[in-house]
């Protein structure tokens, strides 16, 4: 008798779609909570993001190539923009529901909504004019929590999308840094350009392939392979997300037209590359950023720009310190207290630069570790080159030093400049013996680094 009854063979479908239905009607309340918390939340992934990424830059990051700053600054970058686009989406959903909420709130007050006819100082023409305009509060309410529901939808959207693709960048990554782990040091070279060159071998043939592929139509053949390899592609590379995306991005590619997804899919890629490159440009190695307009401020040039985190007294006490730093802007004391930091990646270019140390088995743990220490401090002093208004200073005595707050490890020197005129304005420079591969050629300037300061006797 079961089998005469199709509604009676399977009630739960209807069930749980109708108890989807009323969640859905009711989850405005977890929409305002959730907005409001991950707003709230996501206002320091920003900085979360830059604190990793300079973490990496001073501790993990072996080679001193371009490559191996190029996928970690992408990485970076995206995840940067995650964190943007989920305050702006957060905000914009809080402030959005927040609205609704009151809307409801005065429709219930005032259920007629708006009556044209009793509306005061309004002409008669612009009271048929705005009938005519406007819908009904109920519908404006209705679409308002539409609105506010595929915002909050988009915004996840957007995350899982970019996720991906920083788990892109990210397996691109692992394969150049776990080959230079293998590779001999001679050859890593080598190894990178027939890494980088095989990768955009891969992505061309791909992109050709899937290309040709769409081009040819009313081919069965043609499209099941063109599907199949986009979809088990995705898979790969986007393992963590290929799950969860289809239900979000299939419901609006099968709900929206295709010049809404167009133009949606247009908006959300332009604030992502924007975002992207602006990010990119605050990684630290960029000089300039390209949405400053003043035609007259410095673009780079270190002995007219006074940055704050080249001195102790302008440096926020929570920014790392990433390379160099002396103890004030204007020096009271009769010496510079010169801090340069000491990255992961020096290691590779003091390495072409100085002699292995080579102990005397003769000597005691403790003497052998001083010793090693000193000629460690000595390669030190071979690569920077110091000047102070254009005179070597010789030998300046460095120490190994841990910055007391940041507790980024480096060297310090202490340089006497009470020969100096009171109140003038002073440079100090540094060479490196290396130049600095990260370093556009066409910017590399002769001195690593300037940092003009003045010097006041102190009484």
């Amino acid at each position: 008798m079961a089998e005469d009854n199709p509604q009676a063979q399977d009630p739960q479908p209807n069930q749980d779609q109708q108890w989807v239905k009323e969640v859905a009607r009711q989850s405005w309340e977890p929409e305002l909570l959730i907005s409001g918390a991950a707003a709230y939340a996501s206002l320091s992934l920003p900085g979360l993001f830059k604190s990793a990424f300079v973490a990496y830059r001073m501790d993990f990051m072996v080679g001193s190539s371009k490559i191996d700053l190029l996928f970690p600054t992408l990485i970076y970058a995206v995840f940067a923009s995650i964190g943007q686009i989920l305050i702006l989406t957060f905000f914009l959903h809080f402030a959005m529901r927040a609205f609704w909420v009151g809307m409801v709130g005065l429709l219930s007050v005032y259920p007629q909504g708006i009556r044209f006819s009793e509306i005061k100082y309004v002409s008669d023409y612009g009271k048929t004019f705005l009938k005519k305009k406007l819908t009904t509060v109920d519908e404006f309410v209705i679409r308002l929590d539409k609105w506010c529901s595929i915002l909050f939808s988009v915004a996840f959207i957007i995350v899982l999308v970019l996720l991906g693709v920083a788990l892109m960048y990210a397996f691109f990554f692992v394969v150049m840094a776990l080959g230079k782990l293998l590779v001999p040091n001679e050859l890593i070279k080598s190894y990178t350009v027939l890494i980088s060159s095989v990768m955009a071998a891969i992505f061309v043939i791909f992109a050709l392939v899937v290309f040709i592929l769409k081009r040819i139509k009313n081919n069965e053949d043609a499209q099941k392979w063109s599907f199949l390899i986009n979809y088990r592609i995705a898979q790969v590379l986007f393992p963590i997300i290929s799950k969860a995306t289809p239900y979000l991005m299939y419901t609006f590619y099968s709900n929206l037209s295709r010049r809404h997804l167009m133009v949606s899919s247009s908006l959300i890629g332009a604030l992502f590359l924007v975002l992207l490159i602006s990010n990119s440009n605050n990684s630290g190695y960029k000089q300039k950023d390209i949405f400053d307009t003043r035609s007259y401020f410095s673009e780079g040039s270190a002995e007219n720009l006074l940055r704050n985190d080249y001195y102790e007294n302008l440096r926020d006490p929570q920014q790392p310190i990433e390379h160099l730093t002396i103890q004030a802007d204007i020096v009271k004391e009769p010496f510079l207290k010169l801090f340069i930091a000491y990255p992961k990646r020096l290691d590779f270019r003091l390495n072409q630069l100085c002699k292995p140390f080579s102990p005397d088995p003769k000597l005691l743990p403790p003497a052998r570790q001083a010793k090693k220490d000193a000629h460690h401090l000595a390669c030190f002093g071979q690569f920077y080159q110091i000047y102070l208004n254009k005179v070597q200073i010789n030998q300046p005595n460095f120490m190994f030093y841990v910055h007391p707050v940041s507790q980024v490890k480096g060297i310090i020197a202490y340089i006497p400049i009470d020969y100096l005129i009171s109140g003038s304005k002073n440079l100090l420079q540094i060479k490196t013996k290396l130049p600095d591969p990260l370093i556009k050629k066409k910017r590399r300037t002769t001195y690593a680094y300037s940092l003009p300061f003045w010097y006041v006797k102190g009484k």
